[in-house]
């Protein structure tokens, strides 16, 4: 039988002794809830100030608008409304790539009410996503670290939008070890292979707009998407303002990855001139056949914008012709990184070029790259005992 003791301040709940079961038991009434129903809360502990503390804390959330209301609300159910309200906040890409975590998501966690969520059932999906397999065609692959450290982001990140709703008092993903994929180490070409590279394709109707790629470090959706009004050929530079990829099996044309991505880079006369002579080359075609002036720098058959993963295609095959180490299109990027670097060019020049946050995220994503800057560095401060060592 459990014995009350006296009723505390209004609004501060009622906190008695259970002697039956043992410990200390709290009540509260917290008012209405927006659809009209009674909200009620007990706690129990060990001792009566735990119990008030922890009534004290549930008072405070509620004046602030925390206390999970008492419809339950799936995870699953929850991500339809939160991917409802990301689709016209992010790009195409970006909330396709969204709604395949959020199926990841789903599938482990789909069914699990918003407030039973808990670090140590997510650090569980975590370890399962990372064992299990899945089937594509004949295959049977495993979930890649990436992939798990995408969906824990995901997850992270519409959790924090469900506190700011107002649905939870805290985001359940802190405390749990998330996901670290491994960084993969880049593969580039060197100066040899380069030029091995352009060799190979002089005269290729790509041949500019591949210079392009390897001089610049352009992404490729940045290389689609440059229309020539974006180079002025007289200040000698190009503006990155347009990204065009594809999502949805469908071609997504808008602005560039990132705020820092669009930037204005200055081209070397030689670039220019490949640049200015395949202008020609393109408007003489047009005007000979009969099609509309050519507005993008990658044109396709019949004149129109190249397919998005042409260059791709096209970049697979020259590699293998020329019989040079594979890497992907966006490997003549990361070839950029390193090249540029070799030649001297600092880092930040480097990083703002790439269209990157920061010069330190650049070094980190290419420190593998650099390690040779290290080096260089230590031959430099082991020259100084020569100098301390040479005879006065």
């Amino acid at each position: 039988m459990a014995r009350r003791t006296r009723r505390r301040g209004k609004g501060a709940g009622t906190v008695f002794e259970d002697k039956q079961r043992g410990g200390w038991v709290g009540e509260i009434d917290l008012g209405l809830s927006p659809d009209g129903r009674r909200i009620r809360k007990r706690i129990r502990g060990k001792t009566r100030k735990e119990v008030e503390l922890a009534l004290a804390n549930l008072v405070t959330q509620h004046g602030r608008g925390l206390v999970v209301k008492p419809e339950k609300v799936t995870l699953g159910d929850y991500l339809d409304r939160w991917l409802a309200h990301q689709e016209n906040k992010v790009k195409l890409t970006t909330y396709t790539s969204y709604q395949h975590s959020a199926a990841h998501l789903k599938r482990y966690l789909g069914t699990t009410e918003l407030g039973q969520l808990h670090p140590l059932l997510i650090q569980d999906f975590i370890t399962r996503m990372r064992r299990d397999t899945y089937i594509v065609g004949k295959s049977v692959r495993r979930y890649s670290e990436r992939t798990t450290h995408y969906a824990f982001a995901v997850l992270k990140m519409a959790l924090d939008q469900a506190v700011e709703w107002r649905l939870i008092p805290s985001n359940p993903t802190q405390g749990v070890d998330p996901p670290r994929p491994k960084v993969s180490k880049k593969q580039v070409w060197t100066p040899e292979q380069t030029r091995a590279f352009f060799k190979h394709v002089k005269g290729h109707r790509y041949e500019a707009v591949l210079h392009l790629a390897a001089l610049t470090g352009l992404r490729r959706g940045e290389i689609n998407g440059l229309r020539w009004s974006s180079i002025d050929f007289e200040k000698g530079t190009l503006t990155v303002d347009n990204n065009r990829t594809r999502a949805r099996r469908e071609t997504v044309e808008g602005t560039p990855k990132t705020e820092l991505s669009q930037r204005r880079l200055p081209l070397g006369p030689r670039l220019l001139a490949m640049l200015s002579e395949l202008r020609e080359k393109q408007l003489a075609e047009a005007r000979k056949k009969g099609w509309p002036e050519p507005e993008y720098v990658l044109l396709g058959r019949g004149g129109r914008p190249a397919y998005p993963t042409s260059l791709t295609a096209t970049f697979r095959r020259l590699v293998q012709e020329a019989g040079l180490p594979y890497i992907t299109l966006h490997g003549l990027r990361h070839s950029y990184a390193s090249l540029a670097r070799l030649r001297g060019v600092p880092l930040e020049v480097v990083s703002k070029t790439l269209g990157h946050s920061t010069p330190e995220f650049t070094a980190r994503l290419y420190r593998h790259l650099y390690s040779d800057e290290l080096t260089q560095a230590a031959q430099v401060m082991d020259a100084l005992l020569d100098q301390e060592q040479a005879p006065a």
